[in-house]
């Protein structure tokens, strides 16, 4: 017998090992998705900040006057720049993958107890109607109307 999943233990198993979670709710088609995410904006990260790195040095040796290369200060300034940001965009880019990954078992053990049936109907049915009608007179006016009821269920 296989038994429902619990939330908190998969949001916990995901936290501590990504994919772990799915793997616990038996979505195991999910986890090379997670990892591929993860790679990617973990290599990202780590290129951008080795390129960072690079710009930032030679403004550096560009200070001290020991610069040999034909970029401008202003190309030199604009390309450090940009990978920081290009960093700073990987590094949310990791952080989203992992809180998805987080989020995406909690919520999927949460929907292995949600009642999937086959029973989805729409009915319109004649009914009768009891009008509500403020009384602005001394006699109230009560009389049924018919009318028409819709009910859906699913």
């Amino acid at each position: 017998s296989h038994k429902k999943p619990l939330p908190a233990r998969a949001s916990m198993f995901s936290a501590v090992v990504p994919g772990l979670g799915q793997a616990y709710n038996g979505d195991y088609w999910k986890i090379p998705i997670f990892y591929t995410g993860l790679g990617v904006s973990i290599f990202c990260w780590a290129d951008n900040q080795q390129q960072y790195d690079r710009y930032r040095e030679m403004y550096r040796q560009l200070g001290d006057n020991t610069y040999e290369g034909n970029l401008t200060e202003d190309n030199i300034k604009w390309y450090r720049d940009q990978y920081r940001r290009y960093r700073d965009y990987s590094i949310i880019a990791t952080a989203l993958v992992y809180a998805l990954n987080i989020i995406d078992a909690n919520v999927f053990a949460h929907f292995s107890t949600f009642d999937i049936s086959d029973d989805i109907s729409f009915n319109v049915d004649p009914a009768m109607i009891n009008p509500v009608v403020p009384q602005t007179s001394n006699f109230a006016y009560n009389s049924q109307q018919v009318g028409l009821q819709m009910s859906l269920k699913f």
